[in-house]
């Protein structure tokens, strides 16, 4: 009379036991007996034969002399077992009775591509309990005979008491948990994951690239889109409430922000005049009274010719070619002008463990002076003060910082050079590693020399991204903060470059040249500024992104802007 097994799932198992050998392995009492199956396909047709081989290859290896015998399933018996489900005890009987074995090993095979998985379970037909699970994965078919021996090894030592009792009665309850967990999609998907990767759970076939936490913004912030293009950017505390204000200037404005909620407030504005053009700002306590003013780089336009008209086309487009910067004051919440009419580009760098406010000249034949001062406040003016000693052949007061990057006790200059390439000077000038990539490309620019502007032969100075030096893991080692700039605007004409993307990026110096530690993922727009701070005042850093938006960032005025903080999580960093 047949029997019908009670089990929740069925498969079907080939074989049927080979009755000749049975005599043997009864005669071995001490050999325990396992009968393996012939596992299920999940393959394209082309890897059936695997079907046969992974059998022949496990009875071989599961055979041990004394210690166990396999016996394989040759022909076709209907046997409904869902692998992975511990068997009833009328369907574990019937299973004994009918194989005449200690074990049974069913199991798969799936193939994708060239990778192969071969899953097994074990049952065990005597004492009963859930099956113990075996995986085999193979990046290629190469791999296949050491993963099947692998499995095997791991089989006969539950199966045999070749492990210790403590190994054994570990992988025992291991495998216990682990076959009542429902299967995991990495068992469907054998192709295996590179680091970092995760199996998505929409699908088990599908590959998560992005994380669920990066989708909900964790860890950054967004500014509302400011309604003009900001090319400089800077933050601290200007009234002296200990609460950092965000500074920006676009070439007709100086804003103040404070961050309240989801955005930013306007707290005070200073209009340029008709005549001026801001194209920098940077902040430092001047007048040393513990409020940081604002320090606005602008540029002034020529007094115009007899009648009201230029002399020539290369007169009108370098009509903003001379400094004429100014120092803004907070006074009672409106921006007050504490000098102005500034002869000189002016700029706020960490130099030599302190922030220095440095000052250059124009040349009168266009770009900078070869010579860059550490300006003061004395007698209510900014004064320069001492010639800062920097190879001018390379540095500006807009595109370089110093540090010990190779730490020698000997500082170097890191320098973005016209060409946008990142570069270290030693201190004795010489040019000691410069990038393959690009970076702090903006389309904020100084003219310089107008020859023919009918052939654009025109001298542009372009201002870059601040560059950053700190230590944010505390290693000791310098890292240098910069914006990587894309390479397709080395083709382009100057005055035609434009930057759709840009991408924050923290290096350090190796003994041959810059490695990257990490990057932001690519924003799309032009960065114009990065800063660390703390702009919401809860004791987290941050690093403050300031991104030019619109197809038109040649014509910046015309832009729109937002601003990005990324949180910066220093006590992991730390540990």
């Amino acid at each position: 009379m047949k029997r019908i097994l009670k089990l929740s799932g069925f498969i079907s198992i080939v074989g049927a036991v080979v009755f000749s050998l049975l005599p043997v392995c009864l005669a071995a009492q001490s050999a325990k007996s396992v009968a393996v199956s012939r596992f299920v396909m999940q393959a394209p047709e082309d890897m059936s034969y695997l079907q046969r081989g992974v059998q022949n290859l496990l009875v071989s290896r599961l055979t041990l002399p004394g210690k166990t015998v396999a016996l394989p399933l040759d022909e076709v018996v209907k046997l409904p077992v869902t692998p992975g489900l511990e068997l009833d005890e009328t369907s574990r009987s019937e299973l004994k009775s009918r194989l005449g074995t200690d074990y049974l090993l069913v199991g798969s095979i799936t193939g994708i591509g060239k990778s192969v998985s071969i899953d097994g379970w074990l049952y065990n037909l005597t004492a009963g309990g859930p099956p113990q699970k075996y995986t085999a994965q193979g990046l290629s078919l190469d791999d296949v005979i050491p993963q099947i021996n692998l499995m095997a090894s791991n089989i006969t030592s539950a199966i045999s008491g070749l492990a210790t009792a403590g190994q054994n009665n570990a992988a025992i309850a291991q495998a216990a948990a682990e076959s009542q967990k429902p299967a995991s999609p990495l068992d469907v998907l054998i192709n295996p994951l590179l680091e970092g990767q995760n199996i998505s759970y929409l699908n088990p076939n599908f590959i998560e690239i992005t994380p669920e936490e990066v989708l909900q913004n964790l860890g950054v912030w967004r500014s509302q889109t400011l309604r003009e293009g900001i090319l400089g950017m800077d933050v601290g505390d200007l009234n002296g409430d200990g609460r950092q204000e965000i500074v920006t200037a676009s070439y007709e404005r100086v804003s103040v922000f404070v961050r309240q909620g989801a955005g930013l407030k306007t707290i005070a504005t200073h209009e340029a005049s008709k005549m001026q053009r801001f194209i920098w700002c940077s902040l430092k306590d001047v007048d040393g009274d513990g409020a940081a003013e604002i320090i606005v780089s602008a540029m002034k336009k020529k007094n115009l010719t007899v009648g009201g008209m230029y002399d020539s086309m290369a007169q009108a487009l370098s009509e903003f070619s001379t400094p004429s910067s100014l120092i803004l004051k907070w006074d009672g919440g409106n921006l007050v002008e504490l000098e102005k009419d500034i002869p000189y580009f002016l700029n706020v760098l960490d130099l030599e463990g302190e922030r220095i406010l440095l000052g250059q000249k124009a040349n009168p034949h266009g770009g900078f002076d070869d010579k860059i001062y550490e300006m003061q406040w004395q007698n209510d003016r900014l004064n320069p003060s001492r010639t800062i000693d920097v190879p001018t052949k390379y540095c500006n007061v807009f595109n370089f910082t110093m540090v010990d990057v190779d730490s020698n006790g000997s500082k170097e200059y890191v320098v973005i050079l016209p060409d946008n390439r990142l570069a270290i000077v030693g201190s004795n000038g010489q040019l000691m590693w410069k990038s393959r990539h690009r970076f702090g490309a903006t389309t904020n620019y100084i003219l310089g020399k107008v020859s023919d502007a009918r052939y654009n032969a025109i001298d542009y100075y372009y201002i870059p991204t601040p560059i950053i030096v700190t230590d944010l893991n505390g290693d000791g080692i310098k890292e240098i903060v910069a914006n990587r700039s894309p390479d397709y605007s080395r083709f382009l004409p100057a005055g035609f470059k434009y930057y759709e993307s840009g991408q924050v990026v923290s290096l350090s110096w190796d003994q041959v040249g810059l490695i990257e530690n990490w990057a932001t993922r690519e924003l799309g727009g032009m960065v114009t500024s990065i800063r660390l701070a703390d702009t919401d005042s809860n004791g987290v850093p941050e690093l403050l992104v300031s991104v030019v938006l619109g197809k038109d960032l040649v014509a910046i005025w015309k832009t729109e802007t937002v601003m990005f903080a990324y949180d910066l999580n220093l006590k992991k960093a730390k540990r």
